[in-house]
């Protein structure tokens, strides 16, 4: 099971200008690869911030943890889940992708169970949306208009 994000209506936006400048074409690829580092950099952070919870004793050797509110991003145990997080940009396919192939973080972000929720990835990605469509809009200035 994977969980994540992609960024992909770039091609939509440049199939319908038509070829771009490899300049252009650089700048996206550029702005997909800051956006996708930034929400993966964002989704360590909140994991790696620990947020005021419940205390538990967890583990073999057992040990005490503080496990996080509901709602809140989930609080850095092993670090299992932060080091699984990975981020990639496909240049050719125009799309980048950030999140983790461990079961548990899908059951921590997409939980329907109010009280199993900890989201990580979708604050991060909000977060970083509007940057991310700003540097879109400045990387494709005067593409539209037909200037390569």
């Amino acid at each position: 099971m994977n969980i994540g994000f992609k960024i992909s209506s770039v091609s939509s936006i440049i199939g319908s200008v038509g070829r771009i400048s490899a300049e252009a074409q650089n700048r996206v690829n550029q702005v997909l690869a800051e956006g996708a580092l930034s929400i993966y950099s964002d989704a360590i952070k909140s994991i790696q911030s620990v947020s005021r919870g419940e205390e538990a004793v967890r583990y073999s050797p057992k040990r005490r943890v503080i496990v996080s509110k509901p709602g809140d991003a989930p609080n850095r145990d092993t670090g299992r889940l932060s080091t699984s997080i990975a981020w990639d940009v496909d240049t050719k396919a125009l799309v980048a992708r950030v999140g983790t192939n461990l079961p548990y973080g899908a059951i921590l972000e997409l939980s329907p169970n109010q009280k199993l929720r900890r989201p990580w990835l979708t604050p991060a990605y909000r977060k970083n949306l509007k940057s991310i469509q700003m540097a879109f809009r400045s990387a494709l200035k005067g593409v539209s208009s037909g200037r390569r």
